[in-house]
Formats: C-alpha cells, structure tokens, sequence
C-alpha cells in the first residue's frame, strides 16, 4: 500500500500521508481503487515537470514503474523496427537470382559476372545443375554424363587421421547421393563419364572419370595432381563392375594449348568452359579457346555474358520471371536515357547556331 499509495513531495523526500481521498471514507473497502490510482496518475502526468533539477514527481511510486515500462516498450519497439528494416535490406541485398533444389545464387554470387572477377563455387555449381539437367536433351551417341558440384567434393581433401576421413567419406557418399537423386533421366550404372568441380584456395579445376573406358583425368591450367580416393570407394559401395579398375587408376593431366599462366581469375570459365564441351576424347580435343593473350580474355568476357544468360534465364530458374522483369526495366532506363541525351544536344546543336549568330 505504501509504494503504491504514499504521495512524495517536490523535495524528494516521502511524506508518509496517503494521497488525498474525497469519498466517504467509511465506505472506502467497497471503492474503484483502480479507477482511483489511474485518475491520480493521470493527475500526476499533467502536473508533472520532466526536469528534475527545478521538481521531482509527486505521486504514486507505480507511475514511475509504468513510466519506465512504457519506455522501455518504445525502446523494444524501435528495436524490432530496426531490426525488421534491416532484414528487409538484407532481403533485398541477397535477393535471389537463381534457386533450384540444388543450387541457390543471390546478388552477391551473381557480382561474380562481370570480367576480372572471380567466378565463385556457387556459380559453377548452378553450372552444374543446368549440364545435368540439359543432359536429358543428349544426342544418342553421346556419353551419358554427372556433373557433381563442389559441395559434394569439398570436404573429400581435407583430413588429418582415418577417423575423419572415414567421416567425410559418409558426407561424400551422402551429398553424391543426394546429386543422383534430383535427376531421373541419370542413372549411377549408366554413366559414362563423372565430372568433380574441385576448388582449392580459390583454384577451380576438373577431375575427370571415364568409368566405360577407365581414366582418371585433370583438366587444369595449375600444377595440382590431387588424390581422391573416394572416387572408387564410392563405386566399391555401390557395387559397380568398374569399381576395381576405377581404384588402379592414375591421373593425367590434359595438356591443352588454351592453358594459362599468367590469368589466375578465369578459373573458373575454364572449368564450366570444360564441363560444357568435353566428351571423354582427349585426343586432338579442342574446345574452342585460343593460347593465352588478348583474344582469349576477349573468348573469356564473351562466356562471361553467356554463361551468365544461361544461369540466370535457364527453365529451371525459379527466379527467371523476376531476372526478365529487371533486363526489361534496365532496357526501359536505358533507352529513356539515350532519349534524354539525344533532346539534349539537339537543344545544344539548336543553340549553338544563334550564339554564332549573335557574335557576328
């Protein structure tokens, strides 16, 4: 009753006198007590000086604990305000381009476009996904192929003992799963050749396995000769008749007249550039890219544009409606642009006569 009840005064000291009650005070067990403290700290607010170096609150105690509740309700308020325009910034910032049930690209994958940049994983892994699933449009002759992405392999290099080998091999042997799974048109025993994106320190580069015609390949501008043998212990797993000869292979690497070594970016075009044309015959292969110099860079920022094209507005996007809705808006701007520009220097060349004019 005291904290609730007891008046203090403008020295801030309490005054141990109950507020001020008009009703009979007989019948006070039987009062609106509720009614009576929110008509008073109604009161109190109205006469209440916020400065407290000229007054201190009169009032109820339970006003200022209401008070600071309130406060603290705003503050909390302006913090799910805050938080909710910065998740929809970041919505927006990590807008989706690209999404299928194996590959995600948002904005900040897709700045990976433009020339001198580093294509990053997950643009060759959408790559990927795109070669597997135009692998149901092959021609008859042509050898049925898998495109795994780097998720699948990442963890395969990386272990210390054979405890965590023997784990990421259980990851392996799940994602890869996983991969099989999304396309019907592939089956694991009637594939011919098996494509492994690998990336190491932001190195892309190809392993290649011809399971019907056993070869072990590296299609690679980089002195890396990788081991992987989860290649075989994944085939000795699931039984398959070429299991053995898979596990005795060696690697070799495809010297290729296209090989770089001064462009460290490229990377990965070559790799996507590699998975799109290769078809398990080395001999006299070529994919179309010239030796390193001016004309390649020039091949180079040209797949750049198209490959970008095929991700972003490939049918299996489900994102491809918004990607042609923004090259439609970015059209529009453009030629209102050139519209703009082109009034006015017709303005400038419609001026110019008449100053000349004027100085004569």
């Amino acid at each position: 009753m005291g904290n609730t009840l007891i008046q203090t005064v403008s020295n801030g000291l309490v005054d141990q006198r109950l507020v001020r009650f008009k009703g009979d005070i007989n019948r006070c067990s039987v009062y609106n007590w509720c009614s009576y403290l929110l008509q008073s700290l109604k009161n109190c607010k109205k006469e209440w000086a916020k400065d407290p170096a000229t007054k201190y609150f009169c009032g109820p105690l339970v006003f200022l604990i209401l008070r600071k509740k309130e406060k603290l309700n705003q503050k909390k308020e302006l913090m799910e305000c805050k938080k909710k325009l910065r998740k929809k910034d970041l919505l927006k910032r990590l807008f989706l381009y690209f999404d299928t049930a194996n590959a995600i690209l948002d904005n900040s994958n897709c700045i990976s476009f433009p020339p001198k940049q580093l294509v990053t994983t997950q643009v060759v892994d959408a790559f990927c996904h795109i070669l597997n699933m135009n692998e149901m449009y092959k021609a008859e002759q042509s050898p049925l192929r898998l495109f795994v992405p780097h998720h699948v392999t990442v963890y395969v290099l990386r272990h210390s003992n054979s405890e965590e080998k023997e784990q990421h091999f259980k990851k392996f042997v799940r994602d890869f799963d996983d991969v099989l799974a999304a396309y019907d048109h592939i089956k694991f025993n009637d594939v011919d050749l098996i494509f492994f994106s690998m990336t190491v320190s932001d190195h892309h580069y190809l392993l290649c396995f011809n399971i019907k015609k056993p070869s072990f390949e590296v299609i690679d501008s980089s002195a890396l000769q990788p081991d992987f043998d989860a290649k075989y212990q994944y085939m000795v797993l699931k039984n398959h008749l070429k299991a053995k000869d898979i596990a005795s292979l060696v690697p070799v690497r495809l010297e290729m007249k296209w090989r770089t070594e001064h462009n460290h970016i490229d990377c990965g075009l070559f790799v996507m550039r590699h998975m799109e044309h290769y078809q398990g015959v080395s001999k006299s292969w070529d994919c179309g890219l010239v030796v390193e110099g001016k004309v390649q860079d020039q091949q180079l920022d040209v797949l750049r544009t198209r490959y970008a094209h095929q991700i972003l507005l490939h049918e299996c996007n489900k994102q491809k409606h918004h990607v042609e809705y923004q090259i439609f808006e970015e059209h529009v701007k453009k030629a209102e642009l050139e519209k703009q520009t082109a009034k006015e220097k017709k303005e400038k060349d419609t001026k110019a006569p008449a100053k000349r004019q004027r100085r004569a």
